[in-house]
């Protein structure tokens, strides 16, 4: 087989935005999930490697790990729209020590 084709990403990607409602949403025809705070983020996978943007296009450097576990879990070139939450739920930042983190939704992709 040959080698695949590069994609040419588009440069002014953002985020979805969040949404603000002024009163709760719940039908009871609804099913809802457990919703982790963390952080908004492209994913944007060319060539074997990825990178995180954050929704305001700057690059989140300290989630190497993940963005390899990305890169080696898809076989094209993409971009996520996803949030990155830190499932540890020990001592929270600030204290030098690594967390947990990891892409908990994919909302959308290109």
């Amino acid at each position: 087989m040959g080698k695949k084709p590069h994609a040419v990403f588009p440069n002014n990607l953002r985020p979805m935005p969040l949404k603000r409602h002024r009163e709760p949403f719940s039908p009871p025809d609804w099913l809802f999930e457990l919703k982790h705070d963390g952080f908004r983020a492209l994913a944007f996978v060319s060539d074997g490697a990825c990178r995180l943007v954050s929704r305001n296009g700057n690059p989140f450097a300290r989630f190497g790990a993940m963005c390899e576990e990305i890169a080696a879990e898809l076989d094209c070139d993409a971009v996520l729209d996803a949030d990155i939450v830190c499932l540890d739920y020990g001592d929270y930042g600030g204290n030098g020590k690594s967390r947990s983190c990891s892409v908990a939704a994919i909302e959308r992709g290109w």
